[in-house]
């Protein structure tokens, strides 16, 4: 408090009790200790005589504006005329306080300790905003994937340096032109345009992918996230893309393919490889070792037929006869095994000579 009188003082206390204050008043009535106190602590509010003898109302709160410019400063002083009043408030004055009209003093009070914690909170916002807006900023220019800002139209409104490295258009020129047109190849306009629709309504889009124009005509491809962006009233101003470039994903994408192109081609000619050598043994082994064990069956049967005797021998041709009737099987079913499939593969006439031969007797 800066009052001279003590009985001012004093009535200033009646009135802040009676108003259910909480206060520990300070008071100074000099140049020198005002300026002490504003330096040692800082007050929650400033009660001030407009005249003092050797200081003035308003000089201190010049002083007070430097010094702490937050903390609302009430003049509490006798009666002054109106322009000196509108002066004060002009100057940063809170509010001004008859001392005729002390009853109103404790809601003045109040009132101003209010709006001061308002502004703090307003200023606190503000600060956290810009904060937020540099990193945003730093974060725009910096970032290695494409970034563009556009209005709920479509209309660009922001060109990160990635987007001028990667599509060759400097932002100057880009700024302002309608983004499907300009930045996205003709096939997709309507696809985008329904994209940002449900941006706009509020619906995120992830992995979104569409090829983005370079000035010299070429196309990139790319994966796009867009997001609705909103003002500090919560209102539309248009929606942010974020674009990462997957030309090397692609790229490997379409390598892998043809590996795997490759590898069934590969497999393919194994398979038929392997197939192949099949059949060729199968009729190597039905055709020629088989026939030919035929024929030494028959000849054998037709010498057994011309012997008489000994017994002996006859028996044993015997023998040889049955071991060579079971050679001829396991042949036949080995070439079976080797090559099933002998109507597909060799076609009508051979398999049905195939099957007359294997049930024909020998």
């Amino acid at each position: 408090m800066l009052e001279d009188v003590d009985s001012d003082a004093e009535l200033v206390k009646f009135e802040l009790r009676k108003a259910g204050v909480d206060f520990i008043i300070r008071r100074v009535d000099t140049r020198e200790d005002f300026l002490k106190e504003l330096k040692t602590r800082l007050p929650d509010v400033i009660l001030g005589d407009y005249n003092l003898p050797d200081f003035n109302g308003l000089a201190a709160l010049k002083l007070s504006r430097e010094i702490c410019p937050d903390v609302p400063f009430i003049f509490v002083s006798g009666a002054i005329g109106e322009e000196t009043a509108v002066d004060t408030l002009k100057e940063g004055a809170t509010d001004y306080v008859l001392k005729q009209r002390l009853a109103r003093l404790g809601a003045a009070v109040e009132r101003a300790l209010e709006d001061a914690a308002k502004q703090r909170q307003l200023r606190q916002a503000e600060e956290r905003l810009k904060e937020s807006e540099e990193r945003f900023r730093t974060l725009f220019q910096t970032a290695g994937s494409v970034i563009v800002v556009v209005s709920p139209e479509g209309v660009i409104l922001e060109f990160n340096p990635e987007a001028e490295r990667v599509t060759g258009w400097p932002r100057s020129e880009a700024l302002g032109k309608e983004v499907f047109d300009f930045l996205l190849p003709a096939a997709y306009h309507q696809a985008a345009q329904d994209e940002l629709q449900k941006v706009l309504a509020g619906q995120e889009t992830r992995g979104f992918e569409v090829p983005l124009k370079e000035r010299g005509g070429g196309e990139r491809p790319f994966l796009w996230n867009v997001n609705r962006l909103l003002g500090k009233e919560e209102e539309i101003l248009g929606a942010i893309g974020v674009g990462q470039d997957i030309t090397e994903i692609k790229r490997a994408e379409g390598e892998l393919r043809e590996s795997e192109r490759k590898l069934r081609l590969l497999t393919t000619q194994i398979l038929n490889a392997q197939e192949d050598e099949r059949k060729r043994i199968s009729r190597e082994l039905h055709d020629e070792l088989g026939q030919s064990l035929t024929v030494l069956k028959l000849g054998l049967r037709a010498v057994n037929r011309c012997l008489s005797e000994p017994p002996e021998i006859k028996e044993e041709l015997d023998n040889i006869a049955l071991y060579l009737d079971e050679t001829i099987e396991k042949v036949r079913r080995l070439s079976r095994a080797l090559s099933p499939a002998i109507l597909e593969d060799l076609g009508l006439v051979p398999a049905l000579k195939y099957l007359m031969d294997e049930f024909s007797p020998h």
